[in-house]
């Protein structure tokens, strides 16, 4: 039998391990409490704090988490990630993984890994062998840490305890760690804020049956191989066509976000924080019950980070089928782009086809004396279909500079090719200004398609500052003085903030590149680049103005604020 994830069939147990909104779900006889200050797997934590007092020689604590009933010629791996408060001493507890059977009936007593539980979050594990354990009947499975008296005495005796998995195997299998599960063959691609539906159709005879409701499941991979954690469920009565269609855009909430990349990131990577593959279970359910008796697996997809014009593009499916018939990069920009010469700039790219098994970034450098000359800059190998790559796009970090260091390079273009060399992107075009404007400022943004981009500024940027000030009216005592005062600001608040201007665009793509600002001004992920600096700013702009008709000399005038707010640096109390 194949190594395979189990925790799922646990008895008294729920979520493959995850504590979430039913506190029962983690097993009989749970005291510990919900807790969302620490998460690993994207949902609540258990937590357990305090200690039994009446064992003040040794503290600990220990919660049953599940049963299961073993069966014989299996092993079992059993697995969960603890970590303490930041303040916790390193290395001051253990946690251990112990089995039962019956009441405080010790079958395996195993402790695990030295938890070392500090600020981090740390893989605690144990293996069960039911033919030398010999337990019989259900055995409850449970975790108890092992805290110094001096840490309970101090306070500190906190544990968190987050995805509890269990593996087994068989007896002819090696007994040592489960593999990476794979990641899945999706069936199709979404972008996160589009509509996701799935159609399940209600069994034959379902209007005779007691309430009878289909349901569904939503389980997300949290990381690339890994276990696929329950994100979204809710049942829901078919309509007169016998089909229920649910939508499933909730269960990513909170698990696709963007991290901007490192100053001039010069490799092709591979993005795991905007992109999760998932899988939709679904059953039935009648009468009182709550949870289907079995699920049937449906279909495995992947959802990404973004989302596409709902006026333009209502019926496009874009990941799916778009990118590979046109080879897009995630961007609605004009392929042709003027850059600084030290600006740094990315591309997103969709691994849509399964032949695609290496990326290789090829450019070719056009240089101030006339000549030309092509070379693979960057390459990516063992890439597979479904994967979100970074490409870096800039004078810097393409690479292009250095195709032929003694030349000054006036523009370049740049294209994809897999390991045959064949094209499998588009070709993009960039302009360097060799000059550097003196006003010259870049912003990094996330465009609509989950990507970040970054833009030139050059036009005069006006800078203010913003004060807010909360006042409060004193109530004075007869004898007050005259410098004591009836009115005072109880809160003054600065904001820093400017209007910046892309100054004249100008050229054949001048009202493609005046358009496009839109997606800019549609971020919610902006920052001001500063060297290596990434500072945040909010855009607050009302209204844009794209131009007016015939008119070749546009420009972008923005206005943004940064997202701090910097109280009075003079304390009350002096």
């Amino acid at each position: 039998m194949a190594i395979q994830l189990i925790s799922g069939n646990l008895q008294l147990r729920g979520n493959n391990g995850q504590y979430e909104n039913d506190p029962s779900t983690w097993g009989a006889n749970l005291n510990g409490i919900r807790s969302n200050e620490f998460v690993y797997a994207g949902s609540y934590s258990l937590k357990i704090d305090g200690v039994d007092t009446s064992l003040i020689t040794n503290p600990f604590k220990t919660v049953t988490i599940g049963k299961f009933n073993p069966v014989a010629g299996k092993k079992y791996l059993f697995r969960a990630y603890v970590r303490g408060r930041a303040d916790f001493p390193i290395g001051t507890a253990n946690v251990t993984i112990y089995l039962a059977s019956g009441i405080n009936f010790p079958v395996s007593s195993i402790t695990a890994k030295p938890a070392n539980i500090n600020s981090q979050w740390f893989l605690i594990e144990s293996v069960y062998d039911e033919n030398t354990n010999h337990g019989s009947g259900d055995i409850s499975i449970n975790l108890s840490d092992d805290i110094l008296l001096g840490e309970f005495i101090n306070g500190n005796a906190i544990i968190y305890i987050d995805r509890f998995e269990v593996y087994e195997w068989s007896d002819t299998e090696d007994p040592g760690d489960p593999p990476p599960v794979p990641d899945p063959t999706p069936e199709n691609a979404y972008l996160s804020v589009n509509p996701i539906v799935f159609t399940k159709g209600a069994a034959a005879g379902w209007d005779a049956l007691d309430n009878y409701r289909l349901f569904i499941d939503v389980r997300v991979q949290e990381l690339s191989g890994g276990t696929f954690n329950s994100a979204l469920k809710y049942p829901l009565t078919p309509d007169a066509n016998d089909q229920a269609t649910f939508r499933l855009n909730e269960a990513f909430r909170g698990l696709l976000n963007a991290t901007p990349p490192s100053y001039q990131q010069n490799d092709i990577v591979r993005l795991t924080d905007r992109i999760k593959f998932f899988k939709v279970f679904s059953g039935s359910i009648t009468g009182d019950e709550i949870e289907p008796a079995g699920y049937t697996e449906e279909q495995s997809n992947v959802v990404v980070l973004g989302g596409i014009n709902k006026v333009r593009y209502p019926g496009l499916n874009y990941l799916s089928s778009y990118v590979s018939a046109n080879k897009k990069f995630l961007t609605w920009a004009p392929d042709f782009k003027k850059v600084g010469t030290n600006q740094e700039d990315y591309l997103n790219f969709f691994v849509y086809n399964n032949s695609i098994t290496q990326v290789k970034l090829e450019i070719t450098a056009y240089y101030t004396d006339d000549t030309n000359q092509t070379a693979i800059t960057k390459t990516l190998t063992n890439t597979e279909r479904w994967w979100l790559l970074q490409i870096p796009a800039g004078p810097v970090n393409s690479g292009v500079k250095l195709i032929n260091p003694g030349k000054v390079v006036k523009s370049y273009k740049l294209r994809l090719l897999n390991q045959a060399n064949a094209v499998i992107s588009e070709e993009r075009n960039f302009e360097v200004e060799l000059v550097n404007h003196p006003l010259e400022k870049f912003y990094m943004f996330l465009n609509s398609l989950g990507a970040y981009e970054v833009l030139r500024f050059v036009g005069q940027t006006q800078r203010k500052t913003e004060f807010k000030r909360e006042t409060v009216r004193k109530f004075l005592q007869p004898n007050y003085t005259a410098n004591e005062g009836e009115i005072e600001n109880a809160k003054p608040l600065l904001q820093e903030g400017a209007t910046l201007n892309s100054g004249f665009i100008t050229g054949k793509n001048a009202v493609a590149w005046a358009d496009y600002m839109k997606d800019f001004l549609l971020s919610r992920k902006v920052y001001e680049v500063n060297t290596n600096v990434r500072i945040p700013v909010i855009v607050t702009q009302a209204d844009y103005e794209t131009g007016t008709d015939q008119d070749f000399r546009r420009s972008a005038s923005i206005q943004v604020k940064r997202a701090y707010l910097d109280e009075s640096y003079t304390p009350d109390a002096l």
